[in-house]
């Protein structure tokens, strides 16, 4: 896992328009989790970035553009 998947988390949640709260009711996640996680003060479980990604329709094309995006 990337050290800062959270800024990543972020750039795509963005991406697709999806607030933050909408993003927490979706994946069950607390709101206040998902801030933490998106600001690189925790990193999300295995469980919590699988229900991220599902969410976020986050595929490896979309891990392509953000490696290039944060370079």
């Amino acid at each position: 896992m990337s050290e800062n998947i959270g800024h990543k988390i972020k750039l795509i949640r963005q991406a697709r328009r999806v607030s933050q709260l909408e993003l927490a009711k979706i994946t069950g996640i607390d709101n206040s989790r998902l801030s933490l996680i998106e600001n690189d003060h925790v990193s999300p479980s295995e469980r919590q970035l699988a229900r991220i990604r599902e969410a976020l329709n986050w595929t490896p094309e979309i891990d392509e553009l953000v490696e290039a995006i944060a370079r």
